[in-house]
């Protein structure tokens, strides 16, 4: 098989002369998209894009039914996510107020914590009163308190 000559202009270019720049106006390409059109599969033929605008149908363009339940459902599901409005003091008031657990293991888990911090504090009271240890009752909750809450930035000696 052979390709058909490229017809190019009859200056000669000077590739690496002054003029670096081939206009690709000067060049005929016709023969080889005449042979490329020719040796094309089916497949190519029909994947090429030929047209240049959307041909959707109103129907396409609406979208289908299950495309508008999708979409009402995300809007109902946006509506009813918790949103943080409000100024940083009152951000500060629901950070502070904390969550209640849910239902099942995370209330379970929670109250499980609860009873486990309770006495590990009740025995440390204990343990720093029968060592005659000033400020027993600061040491034995870690200083940590209604009054005075663990924030982030604390830390202790242990």
């Amino acid at each position: 098989m052979t390709l058909p000559s490229v017809l190019v202009a009859d200056q000669s270019s000077k590739p690496f002369g002054s003029s670096l720049y081939i206009s690709t106006h000067t060049i005929d390409f016709s023969p080889l998209i005449a042979q490329r059109l020719q040796n094309q599969t089916k497949q190519v033929e029909k994947g090429t894009r030929t047209k240049t605008t959307n041909s959707t149908t109103d129907s396409e363009s609406e979208g289908s039914i299950r495309r508008q339940i999708f979409r009402k459902f995300h809007e109902i599901f946006k509506e009813d996510q918790a949103r943080a409005p409000g100024t940083a003091v009152e951000r500060k008031v629901r950070w502070d107020m904390g969550t209640t657990a849910g239902p099942g293991n995370a209330a379970n888990a929670a109250t499980a914590a609860a009873a486990v911090a309770k006495t590990a504090a009740t025995s440390r009271a204990k343990l720093f009163k029968a060592a005659k240890v000033s400020h027993y009752t600061l040491l034995s909750g870690g200083d940590v308190s209604q009054l005075q809450k663990l924030a982030i930035g604390d830390f202790g000696i242990v």
